[in-house]
């Protein structure tokens, strides 16, 4: 996958669509978005600016959940 931070003006929705692992990124960071109706409408930075997360904190979250996924498929 390409740098996650490509994705900020995807919906929550549309991100974990392409990147189910980046879910638990959400949770480890006490977001609760990928269980939220409301997924389908927010943005990822709608997403951080709710909970009040910092894109680098939040993206950092991310990246380390898809790499760890990455190294368990192969």
């Amino acid at each position: 996958m390409e740098d996650p931070k490509a994705y900020s003006q995807k919906t929550v929705t549309e991100f974990l669509a392409i990147a189910p692992p980046a879910s638990r990124a959400f949770f480890q960071l006490k977001m609760f978005c990928p269980k939220c109706p409301l997924a389908r409408f927010c943005t990822l930075t709608d997403a951080m600016a709710i909970y009040e997360i910092e894109a680098e904190i939040f993206f950092e979250a991310v990246s380390k959940h898809l790499d760890q996924n990455s190294k368990q498929g192969e």
